[in-house]
């Protein structure tokens, strides 16, 4: 015959002690998986004094919240890295921009100067046409001196005024 030995009020106490103590122990292995404290060797497994299902559940979601906080760096780095690029490119086109405008600044300047050399080189061209003629009748005509003079002053006058006119 077997008796059962009865746990003692002790015994029972002792029991709850352990238990409480345990459950410390895993309620504490949750509070450092939350905050990521469980890389490499430091996981607790199950069977061990600390592991318990809560704290599975709380070491899964830290290592999905590692993994996406993970993912979130890399994107914001290639996000930066992107814009630092766009940013570049925003400052060479801005720079070309710059030398495009200087450069049609001197087109400008140098087509004024060019359609003014045209109009002026057009004046003497035609005041020299006008001299021309004027030597070709002396030439033709066989003036005299004074009859050449007189001309010569009544050419000059009409060549002044095409180069005011023009």
């Amino acid at each position: 015959m077997s008796k059962e030995l009865k746990p003692t009020v002790e015994d029972k106490v002792i029991d709850y002690r352990d238990e409480t103590e345990q459950l410390r122990v895993q309620l504490a292995g949750c509070g450092v998986a939350a905050l990521g404290g469980i890389q490499g060797d430091m996981l607790i497994r199950q069977g061990d004094y600390g592991w318990s299902a809560s704290y599975q559940d709380v070491v899964n979601l830290r290592l999905k919240y590692d993994a996406l906080h993970k993912q979130l760096e890399d994107t914001n780095t290639e996000l930066r890295e992107t814009m630092h690029g766009f940013v570049l490119q925003r400052e060479a086109f801005i720079e070309s921009h710059r030398e495009c405008d200087a450069l049609r600044k001197q087109l400008e300047t140098s087509y004024k100067t060019l359609k003014e050399a045209r109009a002026e080189s057009e004046n003497l061209y035609k005041q020299l046409e006008i001299a021309v003629e004027w030597i070709e009748s002396m030439v033709i005509n066989d003036g005299t001196h004074a009859d050449v003079s007189i001309s010569a002053e009544r050419k000059l006058a009409e060549i002044k005024k095409v180069g005011k006119d023009e």
